[in-house]
């Protein structure tokens, strides 16, 4: 655990880690349901749908490269690093990207 990211509260509680470890588990056995470069061959099924990913440059959960080869294989996509970022949304640089995407995507609304 990196000083600068402690672990969120909720894992104080056993119950929600022991719910956690499950959920996390169950879906890293099935492989997400995905099959071995499923998401990376069939990402341009997904022209015309505008994908902002949003990764942070400490993220030790994804392996190098992938928001990389995501950002490549997608055709609408933009792909903005968080530096001193880890795997979570708490932080103030993640925070800003985040609700900066999904502002983003609300001024492209066709019902107003």
């Amino acid at each position: 655990m990196l000083p600068m990211f402690p672990p969120d509260d909720a894992f104080e509680d056993p119950r929600f880690r022991t719910a956690f470890a499950r959920l996390v588990t169950h879906v890293w056995r099935h492989g997400s349901w995905l099959g071995e470069d499923e998401l990376l061959r069939d990402a341009g099924r997904l022209e015309g749908i505008p994908v902002t990913l949003v990764q942070g440059t400490l993220d030790a959960g994804n392996l190098v490269g992938t928001p990389w080869l995501l950002d490549a294989a997608l055709p609408d996509s933009r792909l903005i690093l968080i530096d001193d970022a880890g795997h979570g949304f708490s932080g103030a640089g993640m925070v800003d990207a985040l609700v900066g995407a999904t502002d983003g995507y609300r001024s492209m609304r066709t019902d107003q």
